[in-house]
């Protein structure tokens, strides 16, 4: 990515030079060029914003760009002092367009608050939602914000997919971090300090928003607070809330409020926060909904008052907000597993305490607190009111002394603190749960009981109820009912009663006692995670988990069913079943009723039988147990087969069979298969091998003779009669071969020092190259790696479980096609299969399936709208969809005149005036990629209606003389349909005819004058009107009058000729018109009107006078004794003070103020104005001009008061810049070092310099900006 150096467009650090204008062209160059790296190397940066818009940041982040400096206190971007204006950010992204991609790291903002005043924001994002636009992914990292005097960093209305991370805010005037309106948004190693207000703040509509490890200190409100704003959304009566607000971890201390405030905020959880040494409650829970804090510590809090605050507090919010106020109620509230303590000098008043009033009779709270360890607080550990029963679930908390418990309807939940506290329930009134910490038996009709604590005895009643102990040894007694009891660690004792009772074993010293059937004890099942024996009258054992465990049974039929390890089952007396499961089982069968439950390839598993038995499907070995005689048989497997000390007859069966008969006359058959006889010295002595097959030219049966010395060797005794003979010792057997098959020969047996039966060792899935990738929408082609196996067997290759899509084949080869713009990793297990069916522990696949970009696509429905004629129709296009789940943006196809089609997909249309009928216009739906949907068409109608006619805006004004009859008639109104139209009026005049027509006469009051207006509408034949018109009829009197009001407030109009008005006393409007006309103003509320062009008018005023704005008035003197104040307008305007000292500003226009005698103050304003001194000079005579300009202004000079001047332009001879003449020539002299204007009739003669005038100092004045005339003539 291009780098572009601020310092390549003019910024300069370290010096009085304002450098956000550099900085801002790089950034518009790296934005330009699709985007870039704009880097600020180390030094000091000065900052300025637009006065005249405070929404201007000093300098904005555009999209693709990253903002980087050298590192925090390295760049340093500085407000300028006494900018003192409002900047929402001085760094920020823009208002006015889209933003994404925006990054902005590694430096200082300084907001100079010392030498600034007024709301400086360091940090701000977001754009309103109304534009239409969209600002998301910005990342603000490793930033430092200081000083500012409104907010640190403050991203807001709206804010998508944020992340501030690693960043310091400090000594700012309000809060340090802010989320005012974000979606989806992390804050993570972030510190906030010493600011005015709260360290981070949460609120507006923010959600989906994870704070993680960050520290709040020092503040001057609360460390963290999410709240709701106080400003409803336009046409709403309801305000958001934040939601959806998760905090992991961080702490916050030694604030000045409360550590953590959660105030009209809905799901908020706090996992694993460090809250302590704050000034009032550690976390207050206050209005907000579904608030869960856990795993988390908080100690030490209250550290204003002793006992006066809470560590954590729960209450209701009065919300004055709206009129009436509303109540909102802390609901739902879940406070667990926390550590709260005080062990300072100052304390809390308790660990956990809900104030009474947040939950009442009508409306539980729903708090729920347990498994938290409190000490130390003053009044107590922990206070939840209890409150009276509803019909819905209700929480009730124990007291320190005795309760007594109503529930009603509902799932109730009772926490028991107290000996005499007493539940009492209805029949069939939900699933109720007492939490006790200790001892308690279940009252009627309640179901569960959990305990806490010190608890060590739970005792159920006559319903099925769950019981759970803690980590003591517990005593725990179902009674009547389907019981499930849990003891927890520890060695429990638990006793089911009556009913079908359910138990959960994970201590060897848990006991279990139960009735038998005949005392209702029902059939009882045991869950276990240690190796377990069944106890009296207890039917079912289940073990859980993947440990190698032992499960055994009693004298009843037993269920035993094993787990994922290598089990031994020993169903004891009775017919049991049992099922292995997973792994290497061991079964010990005792009773011809047992049953052996084993699925293919589920481990190799052994039968330990003390009768004769037949091996079912799936098991691989049997061993007979005991001295008596007993058959065993084997099955479709490679079995191995091992007889007792009796007389034994064991069948191989099918496969290649390990047969050894033990002690005894042993009949042994090997049937079908391969099979290795197992003859052990000492043990076979009259064994009979009733089915031998020699190897002849192929494989056959073998015998090993084992347990012999070297010289050992074998005698063929006749007959099929054998004979081992080794040294003195001998031993016989026989060998039958059947009809056809090979006979025994030297080849088939071999002598062993031991027999290791060949066990079938299970093939190995590979470890490695468990990987493959292709493209999204794109079948998926592979083979998983070879296995391998110890015996080199023929491996297979079989799924376990199932994925849509995938087909794998025996010889490991596969296909996968992923489902529709599916992309991602996906996973299946498969096991190695050897040819004897042994499988290798699951392994697993992975595909990687490769995100290919979708192209996205317009709805195909939705895409219509209407709206009325001739108003401005809005909507928004249906959304597109996008596979990827990309950001979509809308764009217009074409143009259509009138229409504006937004990014985010939202619409306006305004007709052409009184247009009616369809009108389309296409679309198409864009990724941030660029990928383009088809063009889909939208279809506007807009619905006739009947247009109201309309008032002409012109020709609405009639004259006439007073004490005449003046007749006119109105402009004429139109109408868009051509219908007939009418006048009617809508306020009328006294004297007034308005006839249908138009057409009127009005007569006025005898001697009346001045404007007289009335209200009229057209109407047209549908009875639709117009707009309400004005139309004015001017009475004029005669011209040239004198007309004089009296001491009320009049209004006064002259004719067309030169008229005198005075309104005499009261606050009086004068209205000259036409002609040169005089006003005399005695009162500073008198008004003067005149329209441009209508002569030249003069005010004389005994009063401080203002012109009115539009009113235009050429001069304005200053009659009488007293000080007055004269201000012009925006006209071109004179005026003239009087003897007194008086204040002149001109305002706007090229104005001319002369003060008269007295010590004047003179401002000129906007425009070229002059500064006239035409009165004698002296001490007392001395006029200060406030804002003189060079070059625009100029100081008139009266050539009878300064005689020594020639008329016309001051020459320069006769000007010098000094304290005093030096020449005689020298006649004006300007003391800029004091600014003041001195005249010197002689220059450097005898004659003193007489000060005339003061006026800014160190000006760039010279002759040119002075003239002399006879202010008479002017």
């Amino acid at each position: 990515m291009a780098i572009f150096n601020v310092l390549d467009y003019g910024a300069t650090p370290d010096d009085d030079t304002v450098d956000s204008a550099a900085i801002q062209a790089a950034i518009d160059a790296a934005y330009a060029a699709g985007g870039g790296t704009v880097y600020i190397p180390a030094g000091t940066f000065l900052m300025t914003g637009n006065p005249a818009n405070s929404s201007d940041g000093c300098i904005e982040v555009r999209s693709n760009v990253t903002l980087s400096g050298a590192g925090i206190g390295e760049t340093v971007l500085k407000l300028v002092d006494h900018f003192d204006t409002r900047i929402n950010g001085m760094v920020r992204t823009p208002v006015d367009e889209n933003v994404s991609n925006v990054v902005i790291e590694n430096l200082t903002i300084d907001g100079n608050r010392a030498n600034n005043t007024e709301h400086q924001a360091g940090i701000i994002t977001g754009v309103k939602e109304e534009t239409g636009l969209i600002h998301q992914d910005i990342t603000i990292r490793g930033v430092e914000v200081m000083n500012c005097n409104a907010y640190g960093i403050n991203p807001h209305e709206i804010t998508y997919d944020l992340v501030v991370e690693d960043c310091i805010s400090h000594g700012n005037g309000k809060d340090g971090f802010v989320a005012d309106y974000v979606v989806n948004g992390l804050y993570r190693n972030n510190i906030a300090y010493d600011n005015d207000r709260h360290g981070f703040n949460i609120t507006t509509s923010s959600h989906d928003i994870t704070l993680e490890n960050n520290i709040a200190y020092d503040n001057g409100g609360a460390g963290l607070v999410t709240q709701r704003a106080d400003i409803f959304p336009e046409g709403q009566n309801d305000i958001p809330w934040p939601t959806n607000i998760t905090v992991i971890g961080g702490e916050y201390y030694s604030n000045e409020r409360e550590g953590i405030l959660i105030k009209l905020s809905d799901s908020v959880t706090v996992i694993g926060a460090s809250v302590h040494d704050n000034m009032r409650q550690g976390i207050r829970i206050e209005g907000a909904t579904n608030t869960t804090i856990h795993d988390s510590t908080i100690f030490n809090n209250s550290q204003e008052s002793a006992g006066v605050y809470d560590e954590i507090n729960i209450r209701l919010r009065v919300d004055d907000t709206v009129n009436p106020p509303r109540i909102y109620y802390s609901e739902d509230t879940k406070i667990y597993d926390n550590l709260i303590y005080a062990d300072g000098v100052i304390r809390a008043r308790y660990g956990i305490r809900e104030e009474s009033t947040n939950s009442t009779a009508d409306n539980p709270s729903g708090t729920i607190v347990y498994g938290n360890t409190v000490t130390g607080e003053v009044s107590g550990d922990i206070f939840i009111p209890p409150h009276s029963a509803t019909e819905g679930p209700d929480i009730f908390y124990g007291t320190a002394s005795g309760d007594n418990f109503a529930g009603l309807g509902g799932d109730d939940i009772y926490i028991v603190n107290h000996s005499l506290d007493v539940v009492t329930e209805q029949p069939n009134a939900g699933n109720d749960t007492v939490i006790a910490s200790l001892n308690h038996t279940l009252a009627a009709n309640v179901e569960n009981l959990y305990l806490t604590g010190n608890a060590i005895r739970g005792t159920g009643n006559d319903l099925a109820n769950e019981i759970v102990g803690n980590n003591l040894n517990n005593e725990l007694e179902g009674l009547g009912g389907a019981d499930i009891l849990d003891g927890g660690l520890g060695a429990d004792i638990m006793q089911g009663g009556d009913g079908n009772d359910t138990y959960f074993v994970d201590n060897v010293g848990d006991a279990i006692v139960e009735k038998d059937h005949a005392g209702a004890g029902g059939y009882d099942t045991v869950y276990s995670t240690v190796s377990y024996t069944l106890s009296a009258e207890v039917e079912k054992l289940i073990l859980l988990g993947t440990g190698n465990l032992d499960g055994t049974g009693n004298a009843s039929a037993n269920t035993l069913i094993g787990n994922d390890g290598n089990n031994v089952l020993d169903g004891k007396g009775g017919a049991d079943i049992m099922t292995g499961g997973k792994g290497n089982d061991t079964y010990v069968v005792d009773h011809t009723g047992d049953v052996i439950n084993e699925l293919a390839n589920q481990g190799f598993d052994t039968v330990l039988s003390s009768l004769t038995y037949v091996l079912g499907a799936n098991l691989e070995n049997l061993t007979l147990t005991g001295n008596l005689s007993r058959d065993a048989t084997g099955n479709e497997l490679s079995n191995v087969l091992k007889g007792n000390d009796g007389i034994n007859k064991i069948h191989g069966m099918d496969g290649d069979d390990f047969i050894e008969g033990g002690l005894g006359a042993d009949q042994l058959y090997g049937d079908s298969g391969n099979d290795t006889f197992i003859l052990r010295k000492g043990e076979f002595a009259g064994d009979v091998i009733e089915d031998f097959t020699g190897k002849g030219d192929g494989l056959g049966d073998s015998i090993v003779f084992t347990g012999f010395s070297s010289a050992a060797v074998l005698v063929d005794l006749g007959g099929g009669n054998w004979m081992v003979q080794d040294g003195s010792y001998t031993e016989t057997f026989r060998i039958k071969t059947p009809i056809g098959e090979s006979a025994f020969v030297a080849q088939d047996y071999g002598f062993a020092t031991d027999v290791v039966i060949p066990q079938n060792t299970p093939p190995v899935a590979s470890a490695t190259g468990n990987t493959a990738s292709g493209n999204e929408d794109t079948l998926i082609i592979g083979s998983v790696p070879a296995g391998s196996d110890g015996e080199n067997d023929a491996l297979s290759y079989v799924q376990v479980g199932t994925l849509a899509g995938l087909t794998l084949n025996s010889n490991g080869s596969f296909s996968y096609q992923p489902g529709s713009n599916a992309n991602g990793p996906v996973t299946f297990n498969y096991v190695v299969v050897d040819a004897k069916g042994a499988q290798s522990a699951a392994q697993t696949f992975t595909i990687t399936v490769n995100p290919v970009n979708d192209t996205p696509m317009a709805a195909a429905a939705g895409n219509t709208a209407s709206g009325n004629e001739d108003t401005t129709i809005t909507g928004t296009i249906p959304a597109g969809t996008d596979w990827d789940g990309d950001t979509l943006t809308y764009v217009q196809v074409g143009t259509v005149p009138g229409l504006t089609l937004n990014a985010n997909g939202t619409f306006s249309y305004v007709p052409v005036a009184n247009f009616n009928g369809a009108v389309s216009f296409n679309y198409a739906v864009r990724d941030p990629s660029g990928a383009t949907s088809a063009t889909q068409a939208f279809v506007i109608t807009v619905v006739p209606v009947n247009d109201a006619p309309t008032a002409a805006a012109a020709g609405n004004a009639a004259s006439g003389l007073a004490n005449t009859v003046i007749a006119g008639a109105l402009p004429s109104g139109a109408d868009i349909e051509g219908d007939a139209i009418s006048y009617a009026l809508v306020s009328g005049l006294s004297g007034l005819t308005l006839n249908p027509n138009g057409t009127f006469s009005y007569t006025p009051a005898s001697g009346a004058t001045g404007d007289f207006t009335f209200q009229y509408k057209v109407v047209d034949a549908l009875g639709a009107e117009s707009a309400a018109q004005s139309f004015t009829i001017s009475v004029t009197s005669p011209s040239g009058q004198v007309i004089t009001g009296n001491n009320s407030s009049n209004i006064l109009h002259g004719g067309s000729g030169d008229d005198t008005i005075d309104g005499l006393k009261g606050s009086d409007t004068m209205y000259g018109h036409a002609g040169n006309d005089t006003y005399y103003v005695d009162a500073s509320g008198d008004k003067v009107i005149e329209v441009v062009g209508e002569g030249y008018d003069r005010v004389l005023t005994t009063s401080s006078f203002t012109l009115q704005a539009g009113s235009e008035v050429e001069y304005v003197k200053a009659t009488g004794t007293s000080s007055v104040s004269l201000k012009g307008n925006e006209f071109n305007n004179v005026l003239v003070g009087n003897a007194a000292s008086n204040t002149l500003t001109g305002n706007n226009g090229d104005d001319r103020l002369d003060g008269g005698l007295g010590k004047d103050s003179l401002t000129g304003g906007n425009g070229k104005d002059s500064f006239v001194f035409s009165t004698a000079l002296s001490s007392s005579n001395v006029d200060a001009v406030k804002d003189f300009k060079v070059v625009d202004d100029t100081i008139v000079l009266d050539k009878t008061i300064f005689s020594a001047l020639a008329t016309g332009q001051l020459s320069a001879a006769e000007f010098v810049v000094g304290t005093q003449a030096l020449d005689a020539n020298d006649h004006i002299i300007y003391d800029k070092t004091a600014g003041t204007l001195f005249y010197d009739a002689d220059g450097a003669g005898g004659l003193a310099a007489v000060q005339f005038a003061t006026i800014s100092k160190n000006l760039a004045i010279t002759y040119l900006d002075f003239v002399v005339e006879d202010t008479a003539l002017v």
